[in-house]
């Protein structure tokens, strides 16, 4: 048990996930067999090459590590341990992140801003941030009508007007979805994306 004063408001909170492949998986057996005394793992281990390695899909498991982002726009990393180290800091009238999504393939995240921003970040090991890729988008309203989801390997965005956005991250492409809604269903859609990915996350953690 540990807890820590981070002296803001919270708005949100991102647990990390494990990005695990079929191919690793197959090579931790094979060690946990070998050293078990089994030769034919002993023996599929000692001839096993890269190139004849077939690509396995990624998948995510959940752990204990999360980032928590407060109102003032700070993002702070809490390992299992429960170290608290500060990853990302926005200047004095910066935007702050509404949303914070994990990646469902690698060890990423993107963030929606309240300026509707968005940004790709590669996580490292340690919980450290670096940024990939940023686009800023327009909407009318507030801002606080933007709101993200994943659409398998792509990225649905809504900003308030009548259009779906589609980013897929991969291929560096966009494309325009539009809908025939008046603009009290685009808000009333904005707070279910909304809503629906933080009951997803919390469904997960439980």
């Amino acid at each position: 048990m540990f807890s820590h004063d981070l002296r803001e408001a919270l708005l949100l909170i991102c647990f990390r996930r494990t990005v695990e492949s079929e191919v690793r998986e197959e090579m931790a057996s094979l060690a946990k067999a070998a050293v078990a005394g089994d030769e034919n793992a002993l023996d599929t281990l000692t001839n096993w090459r890269p190139r004849t390695a077939a690509r396995g899909h990624a998948g995510v498991q959940d752990n204990h590590c999360f980032y928590a982002c407060t109102q003032g726009g700070v993002a702070y990393y809490i390992n299992q341990g429960g170290t608290c180290t500060e990853v990302m800091k926005s200047g004095p009238h910066q935007p702050s992140i509404l949303q914070m999504l994990w990646h469902p393939k690698k060890d990423a995240v993107i963030c929606l801003m309240d300026d509707l921003t968005i940004t790709l970040y590669l996580v490292e090991s340690t919980g450290i941030l670096t940024e990939l890729d940023r686009v800023k988008l327009s909407g009318r309203g507030t801002n606080k009508n933007g709101a993200i989801a994943w659409a398998g390997n792509s990225l649905a965005i809504i900003t308030g007007d009548l259009t779906v956005r589609i980013w897929d991250i991969e291929r560096s492409d966009n494309y325009l979805l539009k809908m025939n809604l008046p603009s009290y269903s685009l808000a009333r859609m904005s707070s279910s994306m909304s809503s629906s990915q933080s009951n997803l996350q919390w469904r997960e953690q439980r």
